[in-house]
């Protein structure tokens, strides 16, 4: 399969290419062993326009466009860490594009520890009107902005368990604890 074009087709500082149709084949491999250092750094320099500072593309039926992985065992560390500085800006954006009516998912998280969260989100201002996770459906046809399930058919589970510990709140007041659904 061709790659479709890149906007970064017009120019190449560095270009590298590995032609083997099989096996664990690398285009470019780079390696740094400071404490504090990056392998490969990216910069989209404009000022303005829509530039990157890395683009990767995947032809494959099962491929990964850009995979991250930390192999240390112990520590706080991270498979990928994003950030953006604008007023406006997104650190992570996921874009589910097939229009068909297979399942797919804009963002995709798991975690396999015993005491793991899937998908965790903070919203550390102060002040001001926060959310800590904002979702919304448009659908017209069943649509749910939020959905959980339980899967285990025993123990104490909780397909939604939601939380308040301000004393203060706007009408409508929502109750602290889990939400338990009937089966079916």
């Amino acid at each position: 399969m061709q790659s479709q074009s890149s906007p970064i087709d017009n120019g190449k500082g560095v270009f590298a290419t590995a032609t083997a149709p099989t096996g664990a084949t690398c285009g470019g491999l780079f390696y740094n062993d400071s404490e504090t250092g990056v392998g490969v750094k990216g910069y989209g320099r404009a000022d303005k326009g829509l530039n990157y500072g890395g683009y990767f593309m995947s032809d494959s039926t099962g491929g990964m466009a850009v995979y991250g992985e930390s192999l240390a065992t112990t520590g706080y560390t991270y498979g990928g860490h994003f950030k953006s500085a604008s007023e406006t800006g997104t650190a992570v954006h996921g874009e589910a594009k097939a229009t068909s009516d297979r399942v797919t998912y804009g963002g995709h998280f798991e975690s396999a520890s015993t005491k793991g969260i899937g998908v965790y989100g903070l919203a550390k201002s102060k002040t001001g009107k926060t959310y800590g996770g904002h979702f919304l459906s448009d659908s017209s046809e069943g649509g749910t902005a939020v959905y959980g399930a339980a899967r285990a058919l025993k123990g104490p589970t909780y397909g939604g368990y939601f939380r308040t510990y301000s004393s203060e709140l706007e009408s409508p007041k929502f109750s602290s604890g889990p939400i338990k659904a009937s089966p079916g």
